[in-house]
């Protein structure tokens, strides 16, 4: 079977960090962006099997990225992560 392919996008260095190692230890192939123009341009440029995707973010936030890839027709799994309450 392929390596599944994850797009992490999370601005704050050591979580990303962390996030990342965690989920190559599990086998995934993981792709990075700290913020949202880049993750946009990541999903233009490739596919992926799942999108972790923050919500707050420099540039574009994660709600804006998220409606950006629908709006496309990609139908790819998108996980928000949250500090928010």
């Amino acid at each position: 079977m392929d390596q599944r392919k994850i797009l992490l996008v999370e601005d704050e260095e050591n979580l990303h960090d962390a996030l990342k190692l965690n989920l190559e230890l599990e086998g995934y192939e993981v792709s990075s962006a700290y913020d949202g123009s880049s993750a946009v341009k990541a999903v233009q440029a490739e596919y992926f099997d799942l999108i972790i995707l923050d919500v707050m973010l420099p540039e574009m936030d994660g709600i804006n990225v998220t409606e950006t890839i629908r709006l496309a027709n990609n139908e790819v799994p998108i996980l928000i992560l949250s500090a928010k309450n």
